[in-house]
């Protein structure tokens, strides 16, 4: 869409996280941008980011860094007031066609919002993750006052959009008025198209990566178990980056070392979403083994993006063997499924490697014709057209 045909005067989109955390936010404030003047995001910058917006978005932040949080760091409701406070302030300098908001504390802050000012233009709500009920009684109080609101704020809301279909059950559809869209968490074409480079079968040593949440639950422990292994007289080499409790990755580590392949596995902090395509794109096999638990892991099929994102460089996916991926990729090539075992494991990777140029192609392929976030976002924009229009 070019500059002459931009359909749309001013988007304002919020997410109480910053986006760099969550790529499909980064990907919609990117296709949004071809079809609008002008799109504001309010934000929190609590960690740096390289990331380069398109020049008729404008990041507004209530904290450009931790060091500005003040009594924030230790009174969340300070932190949050500052943001909605800037939300406010944005939507009424600005009057923008449509609110947009990316997260549940976003969906909160627009309909407190809405109790003080009428809010009369579109509101779209984007869930990227069910809200799960954590440990801690400040945790489980959140949950119960964010799960009460994003009931009631259902009301207000004219477009809702989730990556799974499957989570539609979790959220209040039966007596929603508004409409609905699948919006899948696949990659950005334009982005990952950058740092795709053909592979070719591995011939020293198979690279395994696994990037996400370093938690239990995602078949790592079983993953090191079989480092010791060869396949083909080539070593298995793991890498896996993320965020995750210390404990946690020490535990691990002390896997890796009763192994005897500390030199094996390597453990990174999370990176800027920059930095990681390429990364991921020096190693050959991607790791989105998601046991099914939980609202979030159990729906992952198409919510998941780091399955996607390894398809997107070329790599092969080792699943879990559970129905939902099963229904979801069982019809790609690339995708391979396995028991939580060493024989499962190992036959896996074997079955991989010695089809390895084939399937790779095929991975990258379908992330090109079909697994992208663009092909699946016009349907939702013209939506979007539709609802500022009337």
């Amino acid at each position: 869409m070019n500059e002459q045909s931009k359909k749309i005067s001013c988007i304002v989109l919020t997410i109480y996280v910053h986006p760099d955390y969550y790529p499909p936010t980064l990907n919609a404030i990117a296709e949004l941008s071809k079809s609008a003047d002008r799109v504001i995001v309010v934000t929190q910058k609590l960690h740096s980011s390289d990331w380069v917006f398109p020049k008729n978005v404008e990041i507004q932040y209530a904290f450009k860094s931790k060091d500005d949080l003040g009594f924030g760091s230790f009174f969340p409701l300070v932190r949050y007031y500052k943001y909605w406070q800037l939300l406010r302030n944005v939507w009424k300098k600005n009057s923008p066609d449509i609110l947009i908001a990316h997260d549940p504390m976003a969906i909160a802050s627009i309909w407190l919002l809405n109790k003080f000012h009428k809010i009369r233009v579109p509101l779209w709500y984007h869930n990227h993750d069910v809200l799960s009920f954590k440990r801690g009684l400040a945790n489980k109080l959140k949950y119960v006052i964010l799960r009460g609101i994003e009931k009631e704020a259902f009301t207000g809301i004219s477009l809702f959009t989730l990556p799974s279909n499957e989570r539609q059950k979790y959220f209040p559809l039966k007596s929603y008025l508004g409409k609905y869209y699948y919006l899948p968490n696949f990659p950005l074409k334009s982005h990952y198209r950058n740092y795709y480079k053909q592979k070719n079968k591995p011939e020293n040593e198979i690279g395994l990566i696994y990037q996400g949440t370093i938690s239990k639950g995602h078949g790592l422990e079983n993953v090191i178990n079989i480092l010791n292994h060869k396949i083909d007289g080539k070593n298995i080499k793991l890498t896996i980056i993320g965020q995750g409790s210390q404990d946690y990755k020490s535990q691990l580590l002390r896997i890796a070392k009763e192994n005897q392949v500390l030199d094996k596995l390597q453990i990174m902090d999370r990176v800027q979403y920059t930095e990681l395509p390429g990364i991921t794109q020096s190693h050959n096999i991607g790791l989105a083994i998601h046991e099914s638990s939980g609202s979030i892991y159990s729906t992952g099929g198409t919510a998941s993006n780091k399955i996607y994102e390894y398809a997107a460089l070329g790599l092969p996916v080792i699943l879990h063997e559970n129905e939902h991926y099963r229904k979801h990729l069982n019809g790609f090539g690339w995708a391979f499924f396995v028991q939580l075992s060493d024989v499962s494991i190992l036959n896996c990777i074997a079955d991989i490697v010695n089809n390895y140029e084939r399937v790779s192609k095929q991975a990258y392929a379908d992330f090109a014709n079909s697994l992208n976030y663009e092909t699946h976002f016009p349907k939702v924009l013209e939506e979007v057209l539709q609802l500022i229009k009337r």
